[in-house]
């Protein structure tokens, strides 16, 4: 059985590791819209565009997680359906960068690919 003080003592003393929790994943149009509404140089009314846009964006997200949540719903009870959702991770920037919002933007990662089966949790 896992002990936590072991793991502790084994990445942390040993290994001189330690491990962050995971950020919060955003696509590529937040990280544009939040640049864009961060840019102090604009006025206001140039401000209002990007904010509606911005807008429509998450209605948009929160609709389509809406409708992914329906699917498992209905996944759960009817065993011929099946509901995978795909997912990119980001874990190595090539070359090795600091800098956050460097990181953003290079688009030369190594990724994970994962597909994940929302009907029996399974990941592959």
């Amino acid at each position: 059985m896992a002990k936590k003080w072991k793991y502790f003592d084994r990445f942390d003393q040993q290994f001189k590791l330690s491990l962050m929790p995971p950020e919060i994943d955003t696509c590529d149009n937040c990280d544009s819209f939040q640049v864009r509404l961060n840019d102090n140089c604009l006025s206001q009314a140039d401000r209002d565009k990007p904010i509606v846009e911005y807008d429509l964006h998450l209605t948009e997200s929160k609709r389509r997680y809406n409708l992914k949540s329906e699917d498992i719903k209905i996944s759960n009870t009817n065993p011929t359906q099946k509901v995978l959702t795909g997912d990119m991770q980001k874990c190595l920037p090539s070359p090795l960068l600091i800098n956050g919002l460097m990181f953003c933007k290079l688009k030369l990662l190594t990724l994970n690919s994962t597909l994940f089966d929302s009907s029996d949790n399974s990941v592959h």
